[in-house]
């Protein structure tokens, strides 16, 4: 792609409004087939394997972040330097910033993969299983990191790809995949006997094929985002530009795993086993497609549009594009949050299956876990943000509000100094949403200001 080509990319020129809503509305469609996976894999483990196999997901759920993490840490951290140099002009840098991002992904992901698979039972344990958990946990764990490379690569080659603009080649590599991961998993529970195992296989084929993504940059001719072997050999300046850009993003998942492990905790100290499968439900299924809706389609959609017109110098634009995503966030999470609780009695018998003792606790807690989500959840916009224009230490700040800095404080105060026990942790998180949501809209309304300043210094210069 030459020079010129990178002037006329309509993440420059293109208004706004119909920009941001493209890159999301990819997401979003993309990410509908995921829920669908992960749906589908709720129903399967919990009628076909019961009780043992929510349980078990509530204990790996951690896992399902961790690779995202990986991934997303070099995906995104690779797209915002590089949008940056696309906006300035410098197509070489670029290029070789996808080069880096994918050979980088390459030796994380092997390597990381090695390790699992090498301490499978370990890592069971680790994560907080027990008893005849730590076999069905271990399963689980095992087949999961034989995907391990393959997620990677997927991650990174989508976020390119949305850079690239062309978003719904990444919407392509979404719908396909859980319908074949699915059909395999309903096998290997009811016919084949393979167990845990089953739910990590279609997690491993959905998420895994995502790095076919990469035959587009391997066969197109217009893209310019092409690996040499020369960027086999890292650059540590690269690599570490490229980690601390994308550490955000790591916290983010990082974080969404953590408070599997923190709440999880909580509720084996503070109350029976109940509580602790119903959050597997609720979190594992339900938390969890609701945040990759955000970290996976409104952020990604924010985050190439600020980084080319921030390193284009187009702060007007900028301004308009992170209002614009915060907006829509709030309000189609809002109407997705308020359809789940209308439905709640249907959406749970979907993942709980035929125990009524469950779904009647989980009718209770499900307003308080998941009710104000659609709030908070704007602090992974708001990072995604700080992330797209290099602010990394605001961008780590407010990916880590939600999930930890305030949830930590918050479950003392609530399960110690108030005695309130489980149902204080179950009132955490909407506490915690709530600070989140205040601090997010602080930090837009001082963004818009300095913005807005820069527009003027701008426009003064031009003069």
């Amino acid at each position: 792609m030459s020079e010129q080509a990178s002037e006329n990319r309509e993440l420059g020129t293109k208004p706004i409004g119909p920009l941001v809503r493209k890159y999301c509305a990819a997401g979003l469609i993309g990410l509908l087939f995921q829920a669908f996976q992960i749906s589908t894999d709720g129903y399967l483990v919990g009628n076909g394997l019961g009780a043992i196999g929510l349980s078990t997901i509530a204990i790996v759920v951690p896992l399902l972040s961790f690779a995202m993490a990986i991934g997303c840490m070099i995906g995104v951290g690779g797209t915002s330097l590089a949008a940056i140099h696309l906006g300035r002009k410098e197509t070489e840098q670029a290029r070789k910033l996808f080069g880096q991002s994918v050979w980088y992904g390459i030796y994380a992901g092997v390597a990381i993969m090695v390790l699992g698979l090498a301490f499978s039972p370990q890592i069971a344990v680790f994560l907080g299983a027990t008893g005849e958990l730590v076999e069905t946990c271990s399963a689980y764990v095992n087949r999961y990191f034989m995907f391990f490379p393959f997620y990677v690569l997927g991650c990174i080659f989508y976020y390119f790809v949305r850079l690239d603009e062309k978003p719904f080649i990444g919407t392509l590599a979404f719908v396909v995949p859980p319908i074949y991961a699915e059909i395999i998993e309903y096998l290997c529970i009811y016919h084949w006997n393979v167990g845990t195992a089953s739910s990590s296989t279609a997690f491993g084929l959905t998420v895994g094929s995502w790095a076919l993504i990469g035959f587009y940059f391997l066969f197109s001719k217009k893209t310019l985002f092409k690996v040499k072997l020369s960027d086999a050999k890292l650059e540590w300046k690269i690599v570490r530009g490229i980690s601390v850009a994308g550490l955000a993003t790591f916290a983010v998942q990082m974080a969404i795993a953590a408070i599997a492990v923190i709440v999880n905790a909580f509720l084996l100290a503070y109350s029976d086993g109940m509580d602790t499968t119903v959050f597997g439900v609720l979190n594992g299924y339900l938390m969890y497609i609701m945040t990759l809706i955000v970290t996976l389609a409104f952020a990604p959609g924010l985050q190439p549009i600020a980084s080319f017109n921030f390193g284009a110098g187009s702060y007007e634009r900028v301004r308009k594009a992170l209002n614009t995503t915060s907006l829509y966030t709030v309000v189609i999470m809002g109407i997705i949050t308020l359809l789940v609780l209308i439905f709640k009695d249907q959406v749970l018998a979907f993942f709980i299956g035929d125990d009524p003792a469950v779904i009647e606790a989980a009718q209770s807690r499900i307003y308080l876990y998941i009710g104000l989500f659609a709030f908070g959840c704007l602090s992974f916009v708001v990072s995604g943000y700080y992330q797209a224009i290099e602010k990394d230490g605001k961008a780590v700040f407010t990916a880590l509000c939600r999930n930890v800095i305030y949830l930590v404080p918050v479950l003392f105060i609530l399960t110690v100094l108030l005695d309130l026990g489980a149902t204080g942790v179950w009132l955490a998180m909407p506490v915690c949403e709530a600070l989140a949501f205040i601090t997010s809209l602080l930090l837009i309304f001082n963004e818009n200001k300095r913005l807005r300043a820069l527009e003027a210094s701008a426009g003064k210069e031009k003069e």
